[in-house]
């Protein structure tokens, strides 16, 4: 009776688990509170919608789930509307607004404005026995349609796969975001940057 009764929650617990690694499962992606700038900047820069340039047939995931034997069972993305372009782009801006520069997002501007364009070339979250995630950013500031200033920013995080639970997938995300923004903050305070952006 009691070989029964465990062999019933074992089936259950395995369905249950083959059940949250199949489809597609959603996260909240954010970042943490940006670092001061070294030196703070001031101006306006026009922000262009992002583009997503990732070697992925569907742009709305993000990563892969996978078993125990690292067979890929479903896939991640982000919770709520918005597209990685989006998010990244927004937080960019977060980075320029923490560099001490006015931002306004969404349009080029007029002739003569400082537009800065950006394009996720890498956004992918994937595990097997650890979790990691990495971000990559092509970064261009344009004055009149000519390139002033251009930067890769990219960002790799691992930590130790605990339980697979949604948290861990959350936290490595937030991670390698937070560095990737913390070397965007970094190179919008600096010199050549304020010289492009002038």
């Amino acid at each position: 009776m009691h070989s029964i009764a465990r062999l019933t929650l074992a089936l259950l617990a395995s369905v249950s688990l083959v059940n949250c690694a199949l489809g597609t499962s959603k996260i909240q992606v954010s970042h943490s509170p940006l670092p001061a700038a070294g030196t703070r900047r001031a101006g306006t820069i026009y922000v262009r919608q992002f583009t997503d340039s990732r070697k992925v047939e569907d742009k709305s995931q993000i990563g892969n789930k996978r078993n125990g034997f690292g067979m890929v069972l479903g896939h991640m993305a982000i919770k709520g509307e918005k597209s990685v372009a989006q998010v990244m782009t927004d937080y960019v801006a977060d980075a320029l607004r923490s560099a001490g520069y006015h931002v306004v997002e969404g349009q080029g501007g007029g002739a003569g404005n400082v537009v800065l364009e950006g394009d996720v070339y890498e956004f992918w979250l994937d595990l097997y026995a650890a979790i990691w995630h990495n971000v990559g950013l092509d970064l261009k500031l344009k004055r009149s349609g000519s390139v002033a200033w251009q930067k890769r920013i990219d960002a790799k995080e691992t930590n130790v796969l605990w339980l697979g639970l949604p948290g861990e997938s959350r936290t490595v995300v937030r991670e390698a975001i937070d560095s990737a923004l913390k070397k965007a903050v970094k190179e919008f305070s600096s010199a050549s940057f304020a010289a492009a952006a002038r």
